[in-house]
């Protein structure tokens, strides 16, 4: 790893604490892979359904998304582009988002609880 992989790696595991408030984080959990070129960093995240991958070289931090499995009769998985931009903590909280949107299953609210429910419940 080249200095400037140490660079970026270190302070793409700054960003992960800084997300956790100083808390135990699951960087550990987190696959590292060195670019070829010697200069930037992908650290992939897991989870059940996707792969979510920080892609930082130099000053550009991005983000991308991959479904883990294929979807019947299709033998390739989806993917596409997150947020992206300079190599900000504030971008790295754009691709947060991104992720978080990702993970969040709707809720299904049955009609009676929406029937009970005032006009200032729905908002």
């Amino acid at each position: 790893m080249t200095d400037e992989q140490k660079r970026l790696h270190e302070q793409f595991k700054g960003y992960c604490e800084k997300l956790s408030y100083g808390f135990s984080t699951k960087f550990k959990d987190i696959e590292v892979k060195v670019k070829d070129d010697g200069k930037g960093m992908i650290f992939y995240l897991y989870t059940v359904e996707h792969l979510y991958a920080f892609n930082m070289h130099g000053d550009y931090l991005g983000g991308g998304i991959t479904t883990r499995k294929s979807l019947p009769g299709e033998e390739w998985n989806r993917g596409s582009d997150l947020r992206d931009g300079k190599n900000t903590y504030e971008t790295f909280l754009k691709i947060v988002g991104d992720i978080l949107y990702h993970e969040t299953l709707e809720l299904v609210v049955k009609k009676k609880r929406e029937q009970e429910c005032s006009e200032e419940c729905k908002a």
